[in-house]
């Protein structure tokens, strides 16, 4: 019963255009079965047998620079989530969390769903990225340790054997497929000049190879979210690689794909409709990739407002020092010459600061990376300049940066398209942090295609900073990646004056009944006042991070202490303290503190929870909040 309507909730979600297209790809993938039963590897991939390499590498050497990385960069484990993995021995390419996957199934008939027993698919993919190649093509380089170059030779080889053509978990997915061949064609060019030309002409053949079948598979109507971006994005960039010796017109359509893209996926004040950061910063970068490869090709770059204002709004959020994170985060990436987690934030906000020649966070280094996708190895003199009051009218965000305090206000859609997929059910929730520590922060993401219960705990409103009613969630859960019901969410009125700044946003989960949210921010006092309206009984959220102490001075009132930070929390309605847990990486969970603020909205239409760093009654904050909007605040 729950498959049938899952089914009925995602054709519920498509078009009939849609609809015709999906039962046109059932019947292409029938054929590939007999494709699949052939056991074709890609390495034999006949009309390239004979490429001329001297061809693509003058290509690739248009597009990127020559960078090294340093002695002390030198790893044997990679990390995957929260493991390592020796990448000096044997890789299990279809290593499950728990169990292993059928490498000999037909790829697209893989369940990835509810396959606890195996674990989250997202984990195998991690490591098939081959994203630890250039890292190792870079040792070589830097070192000319054959090692380094045996080892990558040994695990393409493996790689290859152990995953013939639509067999196994590794071509099921065509983003998948497209981000290790873009890891292949960086090695390839990495390799160029070192004699190795044996194994870069099985590189680039089964670069090749798999770019045709992204090609025919590009991620489309419903499913055309930041997979399609990233597909069309290094489809285009291999299509102009390999143009003079395999003919094709990979780099124009996929140009078009993008250009026509990036306004359907963000709103034109920069926020990405997927109403999640990671993804929004995952997009961003390969948007910036891209348009340095047009620059250097002499092609005309797409939509650079639309991507200088994603990366105002990451600078602004902080995020390369904040955890702001909101909506699914899978922590991706799509290059790094490093073995080991990276900022991913402070990496982007560098690569779009070169871009833009504007520095949108502070940094005194150019990373290996940077300087591979730019050719420039100097920081720009001048610095961004934020304002207090960030509003993203369209995008549906508040950015409140005010001294030692960064707020962040959610009243935007619950996610892109009908599928809305990485989006949590959190309107009107808030982030806040002091003194750049987390005190009220978003439950995160964790798990994907498993444990479908905390998919859907860490997507609920319950966990998130924001009003809960009837113990219900605002916009209704149908699947992993699919809602039913979605709440809207309104920008009602802002202001910003001498001494206050005020924000007022509803939203209409749970119709007829409205939720009304005043943010109310005293700049002198460095006060933020809360106050919610319903009509119901119903519940508050707050999220603390793990990390913060928790102690009572009354009934109203309690004292939050996180290192050098020491807040105050006030609520007029029932306090209590919960457990509850919060994910800050993928597959990571720890326990914390949940704040439950109970009132009956039905005897009292309104009441405040109120932030300060000093211990004031709740009488003295509302005289404040009074006289804040009227006394010298013109």
């Amino acid at each position: 019963m729950g498959k049938i309507m899952w089914l009925y909730y995602r054709l519920k979600a498509m078009s009939l255009k849609e609809v015709l297209y999906r039962i046109n790809k059932l019947v292409v993938n029938k054929a590939n079965k007999i494709v699949y039963k052939k056991n074709l590897y890609i390495d034999s991939f006949k009309k390239a047998e004979l490429l001329a390499l001297h061809e693509v590498d003058t290509k690739v050497k248009s597009i990127y620079s020559e960078t090294t990385i340093t002695e002390s960069e030198n790893c044997t484990e990679y990390e995957v989530f929260n493991e390592t993995i020796d990448i000096f021995k044997k890789i299990n390419w279809h290593k499950g969390m728990y169990g292993e996957w059928n490498k000999s199934i037909y790829s697209q008939d893989i369940d990835f769903k509810n396959t606890d027993s195996i674990g989250d698919i997202r984990y195998s993919w991690e490591i098939n990225r081959h994203q630890f190649f250039p890292y190792l093509a870079m040792k070589y380089k830097t070192t000319k340790d054959e090692k380094y170059f045996k080892l990558i030779e040994y695990h393409f080889n493996d790689w290859v054997k152990n995953n013939p053509f639509l067999k196994g978990i590794n071509w099921a997915s065509p983003m998948e497929i497209s981000i290790r061949s873009f890891q292949w064609l960086i090695t390839y060019y990495i390799l160029s000049g070192l004699q190795k030309e044996e194994f870069r002409q099985k590189l680039i053949k089964a670069v090749i190879f798999s770019t045709k079948y992204v090609y025919k598979n590009l991620s489309s109507y419903s499913s055309a979210n930041n997979h399609l971006i990233v597909e069309a994005h290094i489809t285009s960039i291999i299509g102009y690689c390999i143009s003079n010796v395999y003919k094709q017109h990979w780099f124009s359509k996929c140009y078009d794909i993008l250009n026509k893209q990036i306004p359907l996926q963000f709103h034109k004040d920069g926020i990405n409709k997927e109403q999640a950061l990671h993804y929004q910063a995952f997009v961003t970068d390969a948007l910036l990739q891209y348009n340095f490869f047009l620059k250097n090709i002499g092609y005309k770059p797409l939509q650079e407002e639309i991507i200088k204002k994603s990366l105002i709004f990451m600078g602004n959020l902080k995020s390369d020092k904040l955890n702001f994170e909101y909506g699914d985060s899978d922590d991706a990436k799509l290059l790094s010459f490093n073995t080991s987690k990276i900022n991913y934030y402070k990496y982007i906000l560098e690569l779009g600061s070169i871009y833009y020649n504007i520095k949108f966070i502070d940094f005194s280094t150019i990373k290996p990376e940077i300087i591979f996708f730019t050719g420039v190895n100097t920081v720009p003199p001048k610095s961004y300049k934020y304002s207090e009051l960030s509003m993203y009218k369209e995008g549906g965000y508040a950015v409140i940066s005010h001294g030692e305090n960064n707020i962040l206000i959610d009243f935007g859609e619950l996610g892109f398209n009908s599928l809305a997929a990485h989006g949590h059910a959190d309107a009107l929730a808030f982030i806040y942090y002091h003194k750049t520590n987390p005190i009220f922060i978003d439950s995160g993401t964790y798990i994907y295609n498993i444990e479908k219960a905390k998919r859907d705990f860490f997507r609920s409103t319950i966990n998130h900073n924001t009003l809960t009613y009837n113990s219900e969630n605002q916009s209704e859960i149908k699947g992993p990646f699919l809602w039913g019901k979605k709440a809207k969410a309104y920008l009602i009125d802002y202001s910003d004056r001498n001494k206050s700044i005020k924000v007022i946003v509803e939203q209409d989960g749970y119709f007829p009944h409205l939720h009304r949210r005043e943010f109310t921010y005293l700049r002198e006092e460095k006060v933020l006042i809360i106050k919610d309206s319903f009509d119901e009984f119903a519940e508050l959220s707050f999220i603390l991070e793990e990390n913060i102490k928790i102690k009572q001075i009354d009934h109203h009132i309690y004292r939050l202490i996180s290192k050098d930070t020491e807040l105050y929390f006030h609520s007029q309605g029932t306090i209590s303290i919960c457990d509850t847990e919060i994910s800050k990486n993928f597959f990571h969970i720890v326990n914390t503190k949940r704040i439950s603020v109970k009132h009956n909205f039905a005897e009292k239409k309104q009441i405040r929870s109120i932030i300060s760093p000093t211990l004031k009654s709740i009488k003295d904050i509302i005289a404040l909040e009074s006289m804040s909007s009227y006394v010298g605040d013109e």
